[in-house]
């Protein structure tokens, strides 16, 4: 408990608001409302699908929810051939999740940060390997080629810059 002493200083008197100046944000909250309550009657029947062991594809059919399948990526959301699965990787957490995942196993009906809602399901694991030389090598060349020539140019910038430290002047 406190005391606090508070000194008025001006009275302002209240406005009432008619209801054409309201409409348009009462639309919006009810519309809002309907959503959150439509969202959590979705998921609800998500979860007892999932639960009764119904098959994902069945239930975004049955629900008219798009159902994205991914052939296989990594745990940095990449495709086998090294592009990256952009609409996996746009949902907050999605991927990371997905990977805490056994064979079989869904997440169930999760939400994002962003207000956005997903299911993810592992139906198969590849074990981790290391692709074969045939298989990366134009990739390991044109590495090896960026990383000579990154090498290349900062050799160039370290001689440059003893000269110009050394007092050489550079427009010979």
């Amino acid at each position: 408990l406190s005391t606090v002493i508070a000194r008025v200083t001006s009275i302002v008197p209240g406005e009432a608001t008619t209801y054409e100046d309201a409409r348009d944000d009462l639309r919006a909250e009810l519309a809002e409302q309907s959503a959150g309550e439509e969202i959590f009657a979705i998921s609800e029947n998500v979860q007892d699908a999932l639960a009764g062991g119904e098959d994902l594809a069945v239930i975004g059919e049955q629900l008219n929810i798009p159902v994205v399948t991914v052939p296989a990526i990594d745990r940095n959301g990449l495709t086998p051939d090294g592009t990256e699965e952009t609409g996996l990787t746009a949902i907050p957490g999605l991927v990371n999740a997905a990977f805490d995942l056994a064979e079989g196993e869904d997440t169930g009906f999760q939400d994002t940060p962003d207000g956005d809602f997903y299911v993810a399901r592992a139906d198969s694991i590849t074990p981790a390997h290391i692709r074969p030389f045939e298989e990366v090598r134009e990739q390991v060349l044109d590495d090896w080629r960026q990383e000579q020539i990154a090498e290349r140019r900062s050799a160039m910038a370290d001689e440059a810059a003893q000269q110009i430290n050394s007092g050489v002047s550079l427009a010979n």
